[in-house]
């Protein structure tokens, strides 16, 4: 087939991403292979955030702009500078609440140019879970992604829970690329040896337990509350639950499990010693209430695990016989899930290669190949 002119000529792309996140940036780096990409970042890192926000040692051409917050809001004082000194051919605009004004910004530019732009979508209906969150949504939020939606030529969605939003809130279906949510495999691929497990089990002091890992940001969302409650439940001597994190809801969490000595709170993870944790667990649990992907349901997976998640999770999709889902907030359902898992080895040990052979095609280079042609097709479109 003949390329076309678009493809010939890599397409100049101004991307406007929230902050730098670690697993964002071998997607960036594989997508300037493709197109003529310029990042540029809203901040550097969330105060909450504990990893390394460095995207110094990749080639894609990127800034960090000088902002200021108030509450959630980043506000880009300099980004109008940053836009109007350049001639892009696609706006391709994160649709993170946080960036809002930003958005609306480099948004009305290209339109006033007649750009091509495109949404790049993470967003799931939160439904009920945060009152304050879902008034401010409701009345403000939605009705501009709304309008923006409207005009925008095309929107990338990061999950089948996105598309649904998306469509939900005014997107014609044909406007919908799919998008891949992924991250570099790093050590989460290498399998761990039995030897080798058993080793590093009898050095953190688990030998003969049978291992429930948990890694996250802890807040009240992740649902960390409900898995210590379940785990409770359960009241069993061959089994330790591993909850790997920090976050403000940390110190609620260790007075909760006080008083069960099977329950290991570990700290802030990097990713060397999250890669152990997933090597020596038997089960992995993210119980989010809502969560626009979930991230280490990829890593676990890669790790060959059976998950355990809730319907709140956009990872949830990725459960297709390889674990058990339920719903958000359901300690009883959590339990019995843990119990069977623990008791099931057989079924477990099949889950975990069915985990493995799902995500296999959920790479950086699929993941740029997505982008790239959405991109491309749009601008053919236009």
């Amino acid at each position: 087939m003949a390329k076309t002119k678009h493809m010939e000529i890599k397409a100049k792309v101004f991307h406007l991403h929230p902050e730098i996140t670690p697993y964002r940036l071998p997607l960036f780096e594989e997508l300037s292979k493709k197109v003529d990409l310029y990042v540029f970042f809203c901040k550097t890192k969330s105060k909450e955030r504990l990893w390394n926000a460095s995207a110094g040692r990749y080639s894609f051409r990127h800034e960090v702009l000088r902002s200021i917050t108030i509450g959630p809001v980043i506000i880009n004082y300099l980004l109008p500078f940053k836009v109007l000194t350049e001639r892009y051919q696609v706006f391709m605009i994160d649709d993170d609440p946080r960036i809002t004004l930003s958005k609306i910004f480099a948004f009305l530019v290209a339109k006033l140019r007649r750009k091509t732009v495109i949404i790049w979508s993470e967003a799931i209906d939160e439904g009920y879970y945060n009152k304050i969150r879902d008034l401010i949504n409701r009345y403000f939020l939605y009705p501009i992604r709304r309008l923006v939606y409207h005009y925008v030529d095309g929107c990338v969605a990061f999950g089948e829970k996105t598309v649904v939003f998306l469509i939900q809130h005014g997107v014609a279906r044909e406007k919908i690329y799919g998008g891949i949510q992924t991250l570099p495999a790093r050590g989460f691929k290498n399998s761990m040896s039995k030897a080798k497990k058993e080793q590093l089990k009898r050095t953190l002091g688990f030998s003969s337990k049978k291992i429930i890992f948990f890694v996250g940001y802890l807040t009240q969302r992740k649902g960390a509350r409900e898995l210590i409650k379940a785990f409770k439940q359960l009241d069993r001597d061959d089994a330790v639950l591993i909850i790997a994190g920090a976050g403000k809801e940390e110190g609620h969490l260790r007075t909760l499990a006080e008083g069960n000595t099977h329950i290991y709170f570990t700290g802030y993870v990097t990713e060397q010693e999250k890669a152990q944790y997933y090597g020596i667990a038997d089960i992995f649990v993210m119980p989010s209430f809502v969560d626009s992907w979930g991230l280490v349901i990829n890593e676990a997976m890669m790790s060959g695990l059976p998950i355990i998640t809730t319907t709140g999770a956009g990872a949830s999709t990725l459960v297709q016989g390889n674990g058990i889902v339920v719903a958000p907030g359901d300690i009883k359902a959590l339990a019995q899930a843990m119990g069977y898992l623990l008791d099931e080895d057989r079924e477990r040990k099949k889950m975990g290669v069915r985990s493995k052979e799902i995500i296999q095609d959920y790479t950086i280079e699929r993941a740029a190949e997505c982008l790239t042609k959405a991109i491309h097709t749009v601008l053919e479109k236009r």
